[in-house]
């Protein structure tokens, strides 16, 4: 998450088994709304790789999210 909003402002626990990958916890939003998150892909095919940069964006997603216009 480097160089993104979520960069120093996620705060998260993963989670490994075999082909299963979780990430939860909480970031702030632009705005300062915290958002509480947790994610599981479970039995992926992709590469692991993959998975966690999908996951990742989602949290940096979350840490630029605004609710103004």
């Amino acid at each position: 998450m480097k160089a993104t909003r979520a960069a120093g402002n996620a705060r998260a626990k993963t989670g490994t088994l075999r082909s299963v990958r979780a990430l939860s916890g909480y970031v702030r939003s632009i705005d300062g709304e915290r958002f509480v998150f947790s994610m599981i892909a479970n039995n992926f095919q992709a590469p692991t790789s993959a998975v966690d940069t999908v996951v990742d964006q989602a949290v940096a997603q979350l840490a630029s999210f605004t609710r103004k216009r």
